[in-house]
């Protein structure tokens, strides 16, 4: 038997299954059962492979209790924002609903008022046990700038199911 990995061992306590809601109180999601990973688990799933990037991920990228995402090298401008839905990608829905490609490698104005949706450098291969939530920092907010974050077969923004693999899009 191969020793456990560091990933697996940050992990191993973690139940497999959601864990039941006492009677009587509102059912939560599945996403509130697994609190925030430390510094030191995102580096472990960057470590395992479960967080991925091409570029590789920078040290500077890893917060306290969170990762920053980096945006990709094109941006897609858009009819509206939307959800994949479930067994939907967001490249599918993408081809539906672009006017047209941006080119981000130089540097791009875009237009206030108008909706974007550009790939995310980083990817995602998810055990069963951890999901993923985002939040765009508060620089973000300061420019009047709205993101959210979407992935393959959601149904909500912002948050990526426990067990997913595939890319990240905001």
């Amino acid at each position: 038997m191969e020793p456990a990995s560091q990933s697996d061992r940050l992990f191993e306590a973690l139940p497999d299954k959601p864990r039941a809601d006492p009677p009587g109180e509102a059912t939560r999601s599945a996403f509130a059962r697994t609190g925030i990973l430390p510094s030191q688990a995102i580096r472990a799933l960057i470590a395992g492979g479960e967080i991925m990037a091409a570029p590789e991920i920078e040290a500077n990228q890893i917060q306290p209790a969170s990762l920053d995402l980096r945006l990709g090298k094109v941006a897609y401008r858009i009819r509206a924002s939307f959800l994949p839905g479930p067994d939907a990608t967001v490249r599918d829905k993408l081809d539906e609903l672009k006017f047209h490609e941006i080119d981000l490698t130089k540097g791009a104005v875009l237009e206030a008022g108008c909706v974007y949706l550009v790939p995310l450098i980083e990817q995602l291969k998810l055990r069963s046990t951890i999901a993923g939530f985002a939040n765009p920092k508060s620089s973000t907010g300061r420019l009047d700038v709205f993101t959210r974050v979407i992935a393959d077969g959601v149904s909500a923004f912002d948050q990526i199911p426990a067990g997913y693999t595939g890319p990240l899009y905001a």
